[in-house]
C-alpha cells in the first residue's frame, strides 16, 4: 500500500510539473506576443508621426538642401532662418528618438528597416559632416549620437537586404 501511495504521489508529482511547465510556456508565449504588439503599436505610432505632412515636406526639403561646409549650411538653414531649422530639429529629434527606442529594445530593428531605412539612411549620410562638425563646435559631443546609433544599426540590415545600396559615409 505504501509503495502505491509513493507511485501515485510521484506520478501525480510528474504530471503537475508538466502542466506547470506548459502553464509557465504558455505564459511566456503570452508575453512575447504582448511585446510584439506592444512594439508594433509603438511602431505604427512613430511612423505615424513621420506619415505627417509637415514631417514630409521638412524631410523633402532637407533633401534637396546643398552647402559647402558647416558655416555655410548654418548661414543658409541655422536658427537665422527658423523655416528650415525648425524643420531640421523636428527630424533629427524623431530620428534620436527612435534610436533611443532601438537601443532600449522597444523598438525592432528589422521593423525599423522595413519602414523606415531609405530615410534613416538619406539623412544621415547627408547630415553626417554638420552633426559631426556641431559636435567639435559645440562641445557637444552626444549630440546626434542616437541618430548616428540608428543609421549603423539599420545600414547593415539594409546592405544584406539590398546590397546594390551604395553607402556615401564611411
Amino acid at each position: 500500500m505504501t509503495a502505491a501511495s509513493v507511485t501515485v504521489a510521484a506520478i501525480y508529482y510528474i504530471f503537475t510539473l508538466r502542466i506547470n511547465m506548459r502553464t509557465q510556456q504558455l505564459a511566456l508565449k503570452a508575453q512575447e506576443q504582448n511585446l510584439e504588439t506592444r512594439q508594433a503599436q509603438l511602431f505604427q505610432s512613430v511612423y505615424s508621426k513621420f506619415s505627417a505632412r509637415e514631417v514630409l515636406q521638412d524631410f523633402n526639403a532637407i533633401t534637396l538642401w546643398s552647402w559647402r561646409d558647416y558655416d555655410d549650411f548654418m548661414e543658409k538653414y541655422g536658427p537665422n532662418h527658423p523655416e528650415h531649422y525648425v524643420g531640421f530639429w523636428e527630424l533629427a529629434n524623431f530620428y534620436e528618438g527612435i534610436g533611443v527606442y532601438l537601443k532600449r529594445g522597444l523598438l525592432d530593428a528589422g521593423m525599423i528597416d522595413d519602414f523606415l531605412s531609405g530615410p534613416i539612411r538619406i539623412f544621415w549620410e547627408k547630415l553626417r559632416p554638420i552633426i559631426l562638425e556641431h559636435r567639435k563646435r559645440e562641445n557637444w559631443p552626444t549630440y546626434g549620437e542616437w541618430i548616428e546609433y540608428l543609421y549603423n544599426e539599420i545600414q547593415p540590415i539594409a546592405l544584406r537586404q539590398h546590397p546594390e545600396i551604395e553607402t556615401k559615409t564611411k
